[in-house]
């Protein structure tokens, strides 16, 4: 019987995309309230309880029900998810890189605005998955780096 490595490799990064996205199951957004649009005074008064709250290690979120368009989509903001951009981006992105790698485009893949580092995670794995040589390189002004050859690998 032979090994079907394509269909392997579609249901491996079709499931690593509903990990990274939180869309395994569902799991309610979150906005800092701070961040909720509104009137300047109420926008003031929810910045002014998010510092207090702040000196306290506390931090206030408005919870919002799953929405699996809105998921999909990068529409909302998953409360344990590790990419945003939602599944059909990260869709684009996984044929993206099959081109690249299919047409035999030189170079890297680089993210660059990280958030909590899914789409970096996904290119890595879709590498892995060719079997690719390539470096995935991720710039961040949040990010601190213990070890830079954890994230070159």
């Amino acid at each position: 019987m032979a090994i079907d490595y394509e269909s392997l490799r579609s249901d491996y990064l079709d499931l690593l995309k509903k990990y990274l996205t939180a869309s395994l199951y569902p799991e309610s957004g979150h906005s800092p309230i701070e961040a909720i649009p509104g009137s300047r005074t109420s926008r003031f008064v929810r910045r002014a309880f998010a510092r207090t709250f702040g000196i306290f290690n506390y931090k206030l979120y408005r919870t919002t029900p799953f929405n699996a368009e809105k998921r999909e989509r990068g529409r909302d903001w998953p409360c344990f998810g590790y990419s945003m951009i939602g599944l059909k981006r990260l869709s684009n992105l996984q044929e993206c890189i099959q081109t690249v790698l299919r047409e035999n485009v030189p170079g890297d893949l680089i993210e660059t605005g990280a958030w909590r580092g899914g789409a970096c995670i996904f290119m890595r794995a879709i590498l892995r998955a060719y079997d690719s040589g390539r470096t995935v390189w991720v710039a961040d002004s949040s990010i601190v780096l213990d070890d830079a050859d954890d994230f070159a690998a």
